[in-house]
């Protein structure tokens, strides 16, 4: 009250109580950290798991609602060996009618492995102001998905992220299994900006989704490559790399909508876009092709030293829909 600092219902665990044991009992379904119209802030981490703990919650990790939440760090790190495994299909880290401010939503570094059956964040009607990267794994972490939900599921939500979407480095391995799970869920006239690359693989790194972002009703900008790889990255996409339905926009600015490079290798079984009725916009801008840009379905890509793409359908139901590129 106040505007003051309130306290959660349940203190934050920093560490489990036990090397193999979660911090405490909660019930089922219950979350581990509940605000309701509270003022948070925090230094450090709000979740954090390490030195090879272990940790398999019945619940989810956070539910705020008409809260505000400043968090120095990630929303939720894994770290040091550590293994997060949730069967639980609700989301992690939910916020409704909520403001976060963090570096990022997930940091997975050192060799953590975490197991999600449901998404990790799931925002509305929100604000999200992020200082670096949202997902950053890096240090041979694995990161594995199986419900349908997306990973970052943002519904009448305004975010903006000073980083991009994903940073992956140092041999990470991210896997949705769902054939239907984007990474990026934006619905009902979310907004989402990013600074940076929206996704950035490099270093080896190894992953598999079924769909990278899907948006309805709602507008995506991207202020350099929508998807950068380098250094020997791989990914493989089981659907569409994008979809964009019910008016939604996509935009692109000092940047291509693919950059690889460095023997780095992208597979799409579907469409690199996906129009979804009509009424849909991809704009992409940038100085970037003075020669070196391949074009594929009449779209710029930058490839170089030896990336390849390989892929059938480059844009789906153009028709009623608008694609604008320059220069």
């Amino acid at each position: 009250t106040g505007g003051g600092t309130a306290p959660a219902r349940n203190t934050p665990p920093s560490l489990p109580a036990t090397p193999d044991g979660p911090p405490s009992s909660w019930p089922t379904g219950t979350a581990r950290l509940t605000y309701d119209g509270q003022t948070v802030g925090l230094r450090g981490s709000l979740y954090t798991l390490t030195g090879g703990q272990t940790d398999t919650p019945v619940g989810p990790v956070l539910d705020a609602h008409a809260s505000s939440l400043t968090v120095g760090q990630s929303l939720m790190e894994v770290t040091g060996s550590a293994t997060f495994t949730s069967s639980d299909t609700a989301s992690m880290l939910g916020m409704r009618t909520s403001k976060l401010s963090a570096s990022s939503l997930l940091s997975l570094s050192g060799g953590a492995r975490l197991t999600l059956s449901g998404s990790l964040f799931q925002d509305q009607d929100g604000g999200l102001d992020l200082q670096a990267d949202a997902l950053r794994l890096s240090g041979g972490v694995r990161f594995t998905a199986s419900g349908a939900a997306a990973v970052m599921d943002l519904a009448g939500t305004a975010g903006h992220t000073t980083g991009g979407l994903l940073s992956a480095s140092g041999g990470a391995l991210l896997e949705l299994l769902n054939a239907s799970a984007p990474l990026l869920a934006l619905t009902r006239s979310a907004a989402l900006t990013t600074e940076r690359n929206l996704v950035d693989l490099s270093g080896g790194v190894s992953a598999r989704l079924g769909q990278l972002a899907s948006l309805t009703a709602s507008s995506l900008t991207v202020k350099g490559h929508v998807l950068s790889m380098t250094n020997g990255a791989r990914l493989s996409v089981t659907g569409d790399l994008f979809r964009l339905a019910g008016g939604s926009t996509l935009t692109v600015t000092n940047g291509a909508l693919l950059s690889l490079s460095g023997k780095s290798t992208l597979s799409v079984a579907g469409a690199l876009v996906n129009f979804i009725g009509s009424g849909n916009t991809l704009s992409i801008s940038n100085n970037l092709c003075g020669g070196a840009c391949t074009i594929v379905g009449n779209l710029p890509v930058l490839v170089t030293g030896g990336g390849s793409i390989s892929l059938t359908n480059p844009i789906v139901n153009l028709g009623g829909n608008t694609v604008t590129i320059a220069p």
